[in-house]
């Protein structure tokens, strides 16, 4: 940050026009240039407008000083690289040595990328304090700004509150552009978030440009993660055969690793279930799951093999992996497939469906799905609903239902 960048944010911050504060000390002009980094102050005018600013001239030294600010943006790098234990141990020796976030300049950047910290490694964060930092968003530089939109938009994806998410992570993307700030990571959820939302040909180009970027850094991992990507979405745009060759031709790559492969063979299931391939469908996903999966990977497994199983009628068996899954939903406390039981109940008669079901689907459901689910899972719900309402002479209702999810389908 040059001394014309922090002039301008402690006189913004003190919420003074440049007229006020070059007031017997300069023409407003001059402020105007040395703001834009396009003169330096002497010495005199300098120690004169951090008088008025009530700001001290080794303030200024402190947040000038590259190596300070280096070492924030190189702790924030290993954040990025998901290097966690190198991040923390960087944490403490910055915490050490308080002159680093001594100006309230560098403080913000210690508290963005703590936040980020929290965000990356144990998947949360104090939405409060998300809150608290935002509210100083009006002072930060766009660099900062950046940073704070990036961590509103990881926030809300972890908590699969996708619309939010885009919104704040779409508006990290113009301001990286701006300040030459393009981060794969920031590319790649926003596909995902696409994906979720149907928007196959925004998250196409976004799974495009983090690719990029990763063939250019050697990231060959990264690189097969984005080709992953661009199979899902093959398959969810029920291109069965394209993503079959997609999932087939990543299964040959020696880059993939176990995990991987596991999602992979999973996916490979999903399209042979939709395929009606059923047997081969419970062949893939049985051998997804001798790999050692995820918990959460575990439940759609289990969620999956229990709709197999109704459609081969092995009612058993169907039994079985749905009774896992709930137990599962419960260690896990996840309400989405805590839902998508409880419509698999309801559609195969497989345990016993709530009697207030209609005030669930209605009331619960639909609205978790609308908010927080994929868009078929939105459409499923609001069928549901549709179709209680006619098995239960509710025309009307029914028919308003039906008009929304031929407009939901087409959107």
């Amino acid at each position: 940050m040059t001394i014309g960048e922090v002039i301008k944010y402690f006189r913004k911050k003190s919420h003074l026009t440049q007229e006020v504060l070059s007031e017997g000390i300069c023409s407003i002009p001059y402020l105007s240039k040395l703001e834009n980094n396009q003169l330096e102050p002497s010495n005199d005018i300098l120690l004169h407008l951090c008088k008025r600013l009530d700001l001290d001239p080794k303030e200024i030294e402190n947040i000038t000083s590259p190596k300070i600010l280096e070492k924030l943006l190189e702790w924030n790098a290993l954040i990025n690289q998901e290097r966690f234990e190198e991040a923390l141990l960087l944490k403490d020796q910055i915490e050490l040595k308080k002159d680093y976030i001594s100006s309230q300049f560098l403080r913000i950047y210690y508290d963005l990328f703590s936040l980020h910290l929290l965000l990356k490694s144990e998947g949360h964060a104090p939405l409060q304090q998300i809150e608290q930092l935002s509210a100083s968003y009006a002072y930060m530089d766009s660099k900062q700004r950046y940073h704070m939109r990036k961590i509103e938009g990881i926030y809300y994806y972890k908590t699969n509150d996708w619309h939010q998410s885009a919104s704040y992570f779409q508006e990290a993307v113009l301001l990286g552009e701006v300040v030459g700030l393009q981060e794969a990571d920031v590319y790649y959820s926003l596909a995902i978030i696409y994906s979720r939302l149907r928007k196959f040909l925004n998250s196409n180009q976004y799974i495009k440009k983090c690719e990029l970027i990763y063939q250019k850094n050697l990231d060959y991992k990264k690189v097969l993660k984005c080709k992953m990507m661009f199979a899902i979405n093959n398959l969810l745009m029920k291109e069965y055969q394209l993503a079959r060759e997609d999932f087939e031709k990543i299964l040959t790559s020696s880059e993939l690793e176990s995990s991987s492969k596991s999602m992979v063979l999973h996916n490979i299931g999903v399209i042979y279930y939709n395929q009606n391939d059923f047997q081969q469908a419970e062949k893939a996903i049985i051998e997804s799951m001798d790999m050692g999966r995820s918990p959460y990977s575990l439940l759609k497994s289990y969620y999956f093999l229990s709709l197999i199983y109704c459609e081969l009628q092995q009612d058993g068996q169907a039994i079985k992996f749905r009774n896992l899954g709930i137990t599962l939903v419960k260690e896990l406390n996840n309400a989405e497939y805590h839902y998508k039981f409880q419509i698999l109940d309801y559609k195969y008669k497989l345990g016993p469906v709530d009697p207030k079901w209609e005030l669930m689907l209605k009331e619960e459901v639909v609205p978790f799905f609308k908010k927080f689910g994929d868009k078929d899972d939105y459409i499923q719900a609001l069928s549901l609903l549709g179709e209680f309402y006619y098995e239960h002479k509710k025309y009307k209702q029914a028919a308003d239902i039906y008009i929304e999810v031929s407009a939901e389908a087409l959107s």
